[in-house]
């Protein structure tokens, strides 16, 4: 029973996040200065905090400094760190504008990404009683720089199938904002779903 508790402890791991992002609105589109990530996973705890200027990355701090071995290691030059957007605010689609098919430049204060997205339909979907339209978009991941050349889940989600998100218009902004999300892992699908939204 030791042993098989002990099993257990080192496969289920606690994990959390917690972001914060400000910035400015500019018409119908966010405009970030600053986006900050506390990230936890069991007793390991990292903080990214990016700062931005007219779209552009000024500064990253990551806490703990993490150690990388140079070796296949694709580092973030800065032609990476110019008109990016975070992973939150990147995901607020003005109105008139189509939330897919289009690519989202994202730094997440690590690694620069590209989010391909590409029009699915519509759907319906039900959220505090009211039920809504959204626009479905499939998600396709390209790693540009931040990660380690060969690493299994960058592999996996570059080539994985199945990743989608989706988006409904907001009320009082008018903007297109994700209600739902479905992301394939080696582990297993997580799914994000929005616990409240402005109609």
């Amino acid at each position: 029973n030791g042993a098989e508790e002990e099993v257990k402890e080192s496969i289920i791991t606690k994990i959390s996040a917690k972001t914060n992002i400000s910035g400015t609105l500019n018409g119908d589109r966010m405009q970030a200065d600053r986006y900050t990530l506390v990230y936890q996973s069991g007793k390991k705890k990292q903080t990214y905090d990016v700062r931005y200027s007219d779209g552009d990355v000024t500064e990253t701090v990551v806490h703990p400094e993490p150690k990388r071995r140079p070796r296949n290691w694709i580092a973030v030059g800065p032609e990476d760190l110019k008109s990016v957007l975070d992973p939150i605010s990147g995901l607020i689609i003005p109105e008139g504008e189509a939330a897919c098919p289009r690519t989202l430049p994202i730094y997440d204060g690590e690694s620069r990404m590209d989010l391909v997205l590409a029009s699915k339909g519509r759907k319906s979907f039900t959220m505090d009683d009211v039920e809504d339209e959204a626009v479905v978009c499939s998600i396709r991941y390209v790693p540009k720089s931040g990660f380690r050349k060969g690493r299994k889940d960058i592999e996996y989600l570059r080539k994985v199938e199945g990743m989608e998100i989706w988006f409904a218009k907001t009320g009082t902004l008018k903007v297109y904002a994700p209600v739902y999300a479905r992301v394939p892992t080696r582990m297993g699908t997580i799914y994000v779903s929005a616990v409240g939204f402005d109609h």
